[in-house]
């Protein structure tokens, strides 16, 4: 199963997966489902085990990455 989720239109999903990936969290940045690059601000969510702890928390950092993504560019 997937979950794709929409960011806001000045997000990078680019810049969220590198953000993720240097705490050990995967996700799949949208523009690797277009052959023309696009879906820059949505993510692929995938999953098909039971949500633990584990995931809760990297959940709760992908949260703060974002978040702090989006003060970085104006709000």
């Amino acid at each position: 199963l997937a979950f794709w989720a929409e960011l806001a239109p000045r997000l990078d999903s680019l810049d969220l997966y590198s953000s993720a990936r240097k705490r050990g969290i995967i996700l799949t940045p949208g523009p690797l489902f277009s052959p023309h690059k696009r879906y820059r601000n949505y993510l692929r969510l995938s999953f098909s085990e039971p949500l633990t702890e584990k995931r809760r928390q990297a959940l709760c950092q992908l949260q703060e990455i974002i978040s702090a993504q989006s003060g970085a560019r104006g709000e």
